[in-house]
């Protein structure tokens, strides 16, 4: 018997998360959670230029990962199989991942591992899961059209290796295509990550990062949200035990399908998922095995429509990031309705112009208080205006993009080198700052952020920002103000 199949209107907020994906990073920004994606842009979620259709479960988990840049280059690759067998092949092939020398795990005690890289699959960690702890509202949560899809995810316990620590990496592809023949083309290409930040009970909270893809094939950090799943399902995850019965959830515009897929050299059992509304197409494909979400793809925009804009994603690597503040705990100051107001000049200069200063101030405000994580809402105003606003979450297992430490966090006396990313380049690394402060830096081939945190609270109190952007060099410096 097949499941009845829900219209899920609320799944919007899927579509839209990916949409602000697409936007934000047209411009290249900033990887500092204190400073907003792009002076003038809104973070927040918002529709695409054109009403999206209404959509049904199936089409609605859109994972967030496309990006886009304002290019006239050509689109990416068509996204129709050109055999029974769809073979995606990333532009870069990545050595398989070293294990972290600085964290020591016990032996796994699951059967599935996770799928990796060529030639390695790692380790299925056996990491206690924290125990239920604070369960905020998320309203994300009640938008996952897997859920009801297939109703055995809301109770799953979730793939063993989907733990704190973990960072999923994927390439993705975007292009907005004009039907007119006098408009130019969009595209452009990056990574997205996913972190994942914390375990609270039955909520998984991960980081979120988009980067764009500069000159080497480094990434330049643009947009970053929190992403939230259930242990049974996530932006870049199901629970495997629910895809044996995939095919239930089959229906005329559903389609259900298990097929080979090749991916960076390496064949996986995938699931597939094909859901054609009108005017559109998305697919999602999932590891058999895993569970972990192996390509994603969408085409949006019929025949009549002013634009077809497409995107996909497929999976670079997965890898266990160092976490020297694991276990740690949440400062006192992090409780909910908590602010802290920074200020200090934007200036953009570039070559043969005088800079021009203008300035800027930020409000940081803690949004929600879990087990060891909080969500921080982040607003900024450029000359006294609002120009962004967005959220960012900080859990203890977080490596950059923090917005606070754990009391009693110590300096190392020389800058210690945390992690280098083998596919954005993107260095995170600790060390003293003036007046007794603890200095976060990130740093890649095109910027170089620093949040200095108080010693013994563990509170952000200044940050700096350096970045190019084409010609343009962008310099942030901001102070406390005020905290209340």
């Amino acid at each position: 018997m097949k499941r009845a199949r829900p219209s899920l209107s609320s799944s919007r907020p899927h579509l839209r998360l990916l949409v602000v994906g697409l936007a934000l990073l047209a411009c290249p920004a900033f990887s500092c959670p204190l400073f907003p994606p792009r002076p003038g842009a809104q973070a927040t979620i918002a529709p695409p230029h054109k009403a999206a259709p209404i959509l049904t479960p199936a089409q609605a988990q859109t994972p967030s990962p496309t990006l886009l840049a304002h290019s006239g280059g050509t689109p990416p690759p068509s996204p129709t199989p050109t055999s029974q067998r769809d073979t995606l092949t990333p532009t870069r092939t990545l050595e398989p991942p070293t294990p972290v020398p600085s964290r020591e795990r016990p032996a796994p005690t699951a059967t599935r591992a996770l799928p990796t890289t060529p030639g390695a699959r790692p380790e299925a960690p056996s990491l206690p899961r924290p125990s239920t702890g604070q369960q905020p509202g998320v309203p994300l949560l009640l938008s996952n059209p897997f859920l009801s899809l297939l109703p055995e995810l809301q109770s799953a316990e979730g793939p063993q290796w989907l733990q704190p620590g973990l960072r999923v990496t994927y390439r993705a592809q975007t292009a907005s295509i004009p039907q007119a023949r006098d408009e130019e083309s969009i595209s452009g290409a990056g990574y997205v990550q996913y972190d994942v930040v914390a375990l609270d009970g039955a909520l998984v909270v991960c980081h979120l990062q988009f980067y764009l893809e500069v000159a080497g094939g480094a990434g330049l950090p643009s947009a970053s949200a929190p992403s939230y799943g259930s242990p049974g399902s996530g932006d870049f995850w199901l629970d495997p035990a629910a895809l044996a019965s995939a095919e239930q959830a089959a229906s005329d515009r559903l389609k259900v399908a298990r097929l080979p897929l090749t991916v960076a050299g390496r064949q996986y059992d995938a699931v597939r998922f094909e859901y054609r509304p009108e005017d559109a197409e998305y697919v999602w494909m999932f590891d058999a095995d895993s569970g972990l979400l192996l390509f994603y793809r969408h085409v949006i925009g019929g025949e009549h429509a002013d634009r077809r804009e497409l995107a996909e994603m497929t999976l670079l690597r997965t890898r266990e990031l160092p976490a020297p503040w694991a276990q740690g705990s949440l400062p006192t100051w992090v409780q909910e309705g908590a602010k802290i107001q920074l200020q200090g000049p934007y200036t953009v200069a570039i070559p043969g112009s005088p800079g021009t200063a203008l300035p800027y101030e930020l409000t940081v405000s803690v949004k929600q208080v879990g087990n060891n994580w909080a969500e921080f809402g982040l607003a900024g105003y450029l000359s006294g205006q609002l120009s962004s606003s967005y959220s960012q979450v900080t859990g203890a297992w977080q490596l950059g993009g923090r917005l606070w430490l754990p009391p009693g966090t110590s300096a190392p006396a020389q800058p210690q080198l945390l992690d280098e990313d083998p596919v954005t380049g993107e260095k995170v690394s600790l060390g003293r700052g003036p007046n007794g402060t603890i200095a976060l830096v990130q740093a890649g081939p095109a910027h170089r952020s620093t949040i200095y945190f108080e010693l013994r609270a563990g509170r952000p109190i200044a940050a700096e920002l350096h970045t190019t952007v084409g010609l343009a060099k962008v310099t942030v410096e901001l102070a406390a103000r005020g905290q209340q």
